[in-house]
């Protein structure tokens, strides 16, 4: 940055009081957080499809096989969909509480 940069900047931060800091620094702090819950979101959903692509692989191969009769599949639509929207109501219902702490209404 530049010397007019820093100069901008300072001239900036003379005119901000403490509160208007320290609300700024709560909004950064609060999108941090917000990107990190994100992040695990996409990390927890990536492992469940990644688990369930690894059981229908083990149950394609023993049917192939035939170590197993299809009736007696370990993946079927019904473990599918429990599996998934298990998966998403409770990450959904962590990221609600989460959100809920971070982005409380009245702080002011």
């Amino acid at each position: 940055m530049g010397n007019e940069g820093r100069k901008a900047v300072e001239e900036y931060n003379s005119i901000l009081t403490v509160r208007d800091r320290l609300d700024i620094a709560e909004l950064e702090l609060r999108s941090e957080m917000a990107k990190q819950i994100m992040k695990y979101f996409i990390k927890v959903n990536f492992l469940v499809l990644l688990t369930v692509l690894l059981v229908f692989g083990a149950d394609s191969f023993f049917l192939y096989w035939r170590a197993i009769d299809p009736v007696n599949r370990i993946i079927t639509a019904n473990v599918v969909i429990s599996i998934i929207g298990a998966t998403t109501l409770q990450f959904g219902a962590i990221a609600f509480l989460v959100s809920q702490w971070l982005f409380a209404k009245g702080n002011a």
